[in-house]
């Protein structure tokens, strides 16, 4: 689960497209899981970020609609704020599992940490 969350955070850090279908589906599919897994906190935490990754798809389909020109300083504001806030959040993901999972042994697939 904590690499389905580590992954849909970089997504929205690499792209300004939606996130593939079956990224988007497997991490919905997640959500109520993570509630029985590590209980309401890493819940609350993946719907924050699904909610997040909304506005941020929004804001872009908007931008590419008008010819990728950000309408307002306010929408252009927000952009900045939603980006910074996955690029933070990708960069400590492991922060919020850290309780759960013993990082010291975690290895990313096909690489040694």
């Amino acid at each position: 689960m904590f690499e389905a969350v580590w992954q849909f955070l970089s997504d929205a850090t690499t792209t300004s497209d939606e996130p593939a279908p079956a990224l988007r589906f497997e991490f919905t599919n997640l959500i109520p899981k993570s509630r029985f897994l590590f209980g309401p906190e890493v819940e609350s935490y993946m719907r924050s970020i699904h909610r997040k990754r909304l506005e941020l798809d929004m804001l872009h389909t908007m931008i590419r609609s008008q010819g990728g020109v950000v309408m307002s300083q306010e929408q252009s504001a927000q952009l900045i704020d939603l980006q910074k806030w996955f690029f933070t959040e990708a960069s400590e993901c492991s922060k919020r599992f850290a309780k759960y999972l013993d990082f010291g042994e975690w290895h990313v697939k096909g690489s040694a940490l």
